[in-house]
């Protein structure tokens, strides 16, 4: 959902785009700038930091199979972003820089540490449908403490399950927090600075508290993902800590798959 653009410092026009939100409420908020490859890392920085979305995306080539971009937040570059990588192929084909039609077509996208997969086509509503294709997540423990995570979370250690707290590295250091209900997740108050600061210690960017069980809905989760260490307190829908939770729900046998190997 495309929203009013920004100007932002050199002049640049920022796209404001809303990935995983059908209307104008909700979703989470990526800029998109055409020409990136004429910027410098540093200006690239501070035009992000300037837009203030959780990712402001630069677009650096646009060949037919293959998309370079650069996504960074208001402090950091990311090596890929999910809700941003949503946010510059549906802007490239609304620009018309790209086709997408009712066949879907595969597109590498690649930033300067990362690649994926992506399909796009045209729905029958007539806009665009974009996929992201993920490796499966890698797990590994962590060394922050039940004690001093609950602190930070402004919550009590009472509230997670006895299912690992884990890491989840990959393009980012995501810390996966199964809890033991949706009171639990709600009523969750954390320090942000504290947050940010405890994960920056341990090298972690994104912390996914997430509810196995969300009323009677069958695979459905509610995830609170807190990202203070880049820069957004609390990201409103995400991309890429879908992948973690998701594999996070398999590994410790949350979420059942079907005969195909799949599940939603």
């Amino acid at each position: 959902m495309a929203q009013p653009n920004v100007k932002a410092p050199l002049g640049v026009d920022v796209d404001i785009w809303l990935g995983f939100s059908e209307t104008t409420l909700g979703g989470s908020a990526a800029g998109v700038v055409y020409d990136g490859a004429s910027l410098t890392t540093a200006q690239m920085q501070a035009i992000a930091a300037t837009v203030g979305a959780p990712a402001t995306c630069f677009v650096h080539a646009v060949m037919p199979d293959r998309i370079e971009v650069r996504f960074f937040s208001t402090l950091t570059e990311y090596g890929m972003c999910g809700h941003g990588t949503i946010a510059v192929l549906t802007a490239l084909i609304d620009a018309g820089r790209i086709e997408c039609g009712s066949e879907p077509r595969t597109i590498d996208l690649v930033t300067p540490t990362s690649q994926a997969s992506t399909t796009i086509h045209e729905r029958v509503d007539g806009r665009p449908e974009v996929m992201l294709a993920l490796e499966p997540a890698p797990f590994q423990s962590t060394s922050i403490s039940a004690d001093e995570l609950a602190a930070a979370l402004g919550t009590s250690p009472n509230v997670f399950q006895t299912i690992p707290i884990e890491e989840s590295p990959s393009d980012f250091v995501h810390l996966l927090v199964p809890t033991t209900g949706l009171d639990a997740l709600s009523s969750m108050v954390p320090d942000f600075e504290a947050l940010g600061t405890l994960c920056q210690a341990h090298g972690v960017h994104t912390v996914a508290a997430y509810s196995p069980v969300a009323g009677d809905a069958a695979n459905t989760i509610r995830v609170r993902d807190f990202c203070p260490a880049t820069g957004t307190n609390e990201a409103p829908a995400t991309g890429t800590t879908n992948r973690a939770v998701s594999g996070h729900l398999v590994r410790h046998k949350l979420c059942g798959l079907g005969g195909d190997g799949t599940s939603t």
